[in-house]
C-alpha cells in the first residue's frame, strides 16, 4: 500500500536570497496493519488557529531571527498563519473520509490547538472540530494585520500586489485577493468520531510562553497593535517575553484597530468548559471536571487513553506535571495494570483490570525540561514521566506534539520499553496528521503508523481561493519558510512504521 507525501518540485521564482518552490504529491510505502484491531487513533497536533490581527502579538520580534536574546520568541510570525484555519478544516474533511465506516476510530489533538490563549482562537478552534462556522474575523472586517499593506510593513509577505522582503529576497508570490478570501466565514462539518484534546503552552500563555496579567489582557481587548519595536528594546528580551511581556507588546510604533472584548484570555477553567461543553463524541471528549485538563478516558475493554496536561502556567514553551496530576497518573495506571515494576524492580501485583494505555500529552519528554518548574515544589519533570511509563507495561504509546516534528523513540530500561511518538504540525511545514492504527495477532501488539495529508493541490493557481485551495496555499508558504534548515517531516522510520512487542498474555488474539 502506498500513502501520500508532498515533496519540492521545481523552482517558481527566485529572489535575492532564495528561490520559491513548488510541491507535488509522491507516493511512499505504507504498511499493513496486521491482525485484529484494537483501535486507530486518529493524531493532529500544533494547530495554532491564530486571531492574527491582535493586538496581544509580537509579529516584528520575527525580524530578529538569529539575534542573541531572541530564541524562545521566535517564529513570532508565519506568511501562511492566516490561512491556518482553511488547512484544519480541510484536513477535518479527509480525516471523515478516512474514517468513514470504520469502527474504534477515535481522533486526539495534542496542545497548541489556539495561538495565543485568547476566547475567539478557542471558540473558532472548538467550531472546527466540532463543527460549525468559523469567523477570523477580529474586532471588524478591516485588514488590520501585518500581512496587508499599509498595515505591515516591508518585513511582512503581503499577498496582494506591492513590493515586500518575502517576494524581493525569497520569490514568495502575489495572489491578489487571497486576504480577502481567507477571512471569508469558514464552514466546518466537524471530525465524524470520537475526538479528544491535550492541553498545550499556547493555550495560556501569550506566543505559547508568557505570563498574561491585566495590563496584557486589556491591551489583547483593546484597540491599538504595536507594528514594530519597542523604542528601547530589553536587555533581555526573551525572559521579557516570558515574565513581562507587556514590555514587548509597547513602546513603540502602532496602528489603531477595533477593540475586541472576543480577545480575552482563557484559564484552565475556561478551557475545560468549552472542550466539555463541546458537541460531538464522547460527551464531555474525556473530561469531568471544570477545573482539570487531564482524564482517563476507556476507548473499549480492551484499551484506555490518558490525557495528560503538561503546560506549565507560569510562563516558558517547554513542559512540566505537577505533583498532584502525578499521583493521579499513578493511580490510573494501577488502575488498568494487574502488575508492573516497583522503584526497586520487584514485580508488583496489584487488583487492576488490564488494559492497554495509550497516553497522549503536548510535551514530548525531552521537552518537559521547564527551569522554572523544575525549581519550584510540586512540579516533575520529563525524567519522572519516562520512568513512570516505563514501570508499567500495559502503556504501549505515549503519543505528543510541541516540537513542530516527526520522530519516533524508543526508551529502554533493560527488558522494559516505551514507544514515543511525535507528530508534526498543521501550522509548519510537513502541515500533516498521523493514523496510528493498534492491532494484534496470535505473537504479537502491532503499531502501524501513516502519515496523513490533506486533499488540494502541490502547487495551487492564484484562482483557487475556496478552503481547499488556500489550505494548499498554506502548505506550500509553510514549505517555502525561509531559513527552513531542519527536516521536520522525519526520515522514513518517523513517518510510516509497523512497531512490534510481544502480546500480552492477557490480551486474546
Amino acid at each position: 500500500m502506498e500513502a501520500v507525501r508532498f515533496v519540492r518540485s521545481e523552482e517558481l521564482e527566485r529572489g535575492q536570497k532564495g528561490g520559491f518552490f513548488g510541491l507535488q504529491a509522491t507516493s511512499e510505502q505504507q504498511h499493513k496493519a496486521p491482525g485484529r484491531r484494537l483501535a486507530k487513533i486518529v493524531h493532529l497536533s500544533d494547530i495554532q488557529l491564530a486571531d492574527v490581527k491582535s493586538p496581544a502579538r509580537y509579529e516584528w520580534a520575527n525580524a530578529f531571527s538569529g539575534v542573541e536574546g531572541f530564541g524562545e520568541l521566535i517564529p513570532s510570525y508565519r506568511a501562511q498563519e492566516f490561512m491556518v484555519a482553511h488547512a484544519l478544516v480541510a484536513m477535518i474533511r479527509h480525516l471523515n473520509d478516512l474514517v468513514a465506516g470504520e469502527e474504534r476510530v477515535c481522533a486526539v489533538v495534542t496542545g497548541d490547538s489556539i495561538d495565543n490563549s485568547q476566547r475567539n482562537e478557542l471558540d473558532n478552534f472548538v467550531a472546527a472540530i466540532a463543527g460549525g462556522i468559523v469567523n477570523l474575523q477580529s474586532g471588524d472586517s478591516s485588514m488590520a494585520l501585518v500581512s496587508a499593506h499599509g498595515f505591515g510593513d516591508v518585513s511582512f509577505w503581503h499577498p496582494d500586489p506591492g513590493d515586500d522582503d518575502y517576494k524581493r529576497c525569497w520569490g514568495c508570490p502575489t495572489v491578489e485577493g487571497m486576504l480577502e478570501a481567507a477571512f471569508g466565514p469558514i464552514v466546518s462539518p466537524g471530525l465524524a468520531c470520537d475526538w479528544f484534546v491535550t492541553n498545550g503552552n499556547h493555550e495560556l500563555l501569550i506566543q505559547g510562553i508568557g505570563i498574561t496579567d491585566e495590563e496584557t489582557a486589556s491591551i489583547a481587548v483593546g484597540g491599538e497593535k504595536q507594528v514594530g519595536p519597542p523604542t528601547v528594546l530589553p536587555t533581555d528580551p526573551e525572559r521579557s517575553g516570558v515574565e513581562m511581556p507587556v514590555v514587548l507588546l509597547t513602546g513603540g510604533p502602532s496602528q489603531s484597530v477595533a477593540p475586541d472584548l472576543g480577545r480575552q484570555f482563557v484559564n484552565r477553567r475556561v478551557l475545560a468548559r468549552a472542550i466539555r461543553q463541546a458537541n460531538g463524541t464522547p460527551q464531555g471528549h474525556g473530561l469531568n471536571d471544570d477545573d482539570l485538563l487531564y482524564y482517563a478516558s476507556e476507548l473499549s475493554d480492551e484499551m484506555v487513553l490518558v490525557g495528560l496536561d503538561t503546560a506549565y502556567r507560569w510562563g516558558g514553551a517547554q513542559g512540566a506535571i505537577d505533583v498532584a496530576q502525578a499521583r493521579w497518573l499513578v493511580e490510573v495506571l494501577r488502575r488498568y495494570s494487574t502488575q508492573y515494576w516497583g522503584d526497586d524492580g520487584s514485580v508488583v501485583t496489584c487488583d487492576g483490570d488490564d488494559r492497554l494505555i495509550v497516553v497522549a500529552a503536548h510535551h514530548p519528554l525531552a521537552t518537559m525540561t521547564n527551569s522554572r518548574a523544575g525549581v519550584q515544589p510540586g512540579f516533575l519533570l520529563g525524567d519522572w514521566l519516562c520512568t513512570t511509563l516505563l514501570q508499567f507495561p500495559n502503556v504501549v504509546l505515549f503519543l505528543n506534539g510541541h516540537t513542530h516534528e516527526n520522530r519516533v523513540q524508543v526508551h529502554r530500561d533493560g527488558t522494559r520499553q516505551l514507544l514515543e511518538v511525535t507528530t508534526s504540525a498543521l501550522m509548519d511545514w510537513p502541515c500533516e496528521a498521523r493514523s496510528l492504527e493498534i492491532t494484534v495477532d496470535e505473537d504479537d501488539l502491532w503499531i502501524t503508523s501513516v502519515m496523513l495529508n490533506f486533499d488540494g493541490a502541490g502547487t495551487p493557481g492564484p484562482e483557487q481561493l475556496d478552503t481547499v485551495g488556500l489550505a494548499s496555499w498554506h502548505r506550500l508558504l509553510a514549505a517555502n519558510t525561509p531559513g527552513l534548515g531542519r527536516a521536520p517531516e522525519g526520515n522514513a522510520t518517523d513517518r510510516n512504521f509497523s512497531w512490534r512487542q510481544r502480546r500480552p498474555r492477557w490480551l486474546r488474539a
